[in-house]
């Protein structure tokens, strides 16, 4: 998992977009202590199930 500051984050945002794409976790520090962590988007699954309401 690699970590940017949020200026490398800011100037660096398409290939770390490209990194996170490919299935890689980023971190995003301020200060040098994390604040957010860019994940994989993955998609819900589509059916969904109501039970009793069918």
């Amino acid at each position: 998992m690699k970590q940017f500051n949020v200026h490398e984050a800011k100037t660096q945002f398409s290939a770390i977009l490209t990194m996170v794409g490919a299935g890689e976790e980023v971190i995003i520090a301020r200060a040098g202590k994390p604040v957010a962590v860019l994940s994989p988007y993955q998609a819900p699954n589509a059916e969904r199930e109501f039970g009793p309401f069918k």
